[in-house]
């Protein structure tokens, strides 16, 4: 295994992880959306669930998002970083996500009697991050995608990608 990466190397691997986090947040966003307004083309009685597991989805990209930002697009593109990452990784700490994220991705409770949280705890989460219901979550990640990072200025270093 290689100890290091080239910067060409570094830039190959974050543009695929971006473009599979764009379709990881989509599809998140789809299957949530289709739940909530069309539930019997699940066929299932617990459309919640489809709900959830929707919100998880683009809990978790947005994660590997944040790790891909700190470990490889910083250390790629230095002080160049594109304004609109920035701004989205701002605005995901603003929002509290990590702790959403414990809370509603792994289920983490601070009551060891009771490691699930109760689902007010789940909803005043969303809430705090500016979503009054689920809807509003999905439709906020469409300018996510649309204004992911593109890696400006540094055509080079993603040229042949």
């Amino acid at each position: 295994m290689k100890a290091t990466h080239t910067d060409n190397e570094l830039a190959k691997s974050a543009f695929g992880v971006l473009n599979d986090l764009m379709g990881e947040i989509h599809a998140g966003r789809v299957i949530g959306c289709i739940a909530m307004k069309q539930p019997n083309l699940l066929q299932t009685k617990h459309p919640k669930y489809f709900v959830r597991m929707g919100i998880g989805a683009i809990m978790i990209a947005l994660y590997k998002f944040e790790d891909l930002w700190e470990h490889q697009i910083q250390h790629l593109l230095g002080n160049q970083l594109p304004n609109r990452g920035g701004q989205l990784m701002a605005e995901l700490g603003v929002k509290k996500s990590r702790e959403f994220r414990s809370l509603f991705v792994a289920h983490y409770s601070s009551r060891p009697a009771s490691p699930k949280p109760p689902l007010s705890k789940l909803e005043n989460l969303l809430k705090a991050q500016g979503f009054n219901t689920d809807e509003e979550l999905f439709l906020w990640t469409k300018d996510v995608v649309v204004t992911f990072p593109r890696f400006p200025g540094h055509p080079e270093k993603l040229q042949g990608i």
